[in-house]
């Protein structure tokens, strides 16, 4: 499986033309969306296999929230 807009030039959604100059419009899906695909790691948005994908996107989003975390550490004593 691969993602069309994976295919077509740097990867990059259009994103729709203000019709406003308020952030309302910022948070629907149609603006939100390609906005979020456009931040992702070209690594991420180039992967092929639905599986791996969400993988590295979840690696990523959790790097993001957490940039300083470390391993897993339970102490069980």
């Amino acid at each position: 499986m691969t993602l069309r807009s994976a295919d077509v030039g740097p990867a990059r959604l259009s994103l729709p033309l203000r019709a406003t100059s308020t952030n309302f419009g910022d948070r629907a899906f149609a603006v939100s969306g390609p906005m979020a695909w456009n931040e992702l790691p070209a690594e991420v948005k180039k992967e092929g296999d639905r599986e791996k994908f969400k993988r590295k996107l979840k690696t990523h989003l959790f790097q993001q929230s957490y940039p300083e975390q470390g391993p897993l550490r339970l102490n069980l004593n």
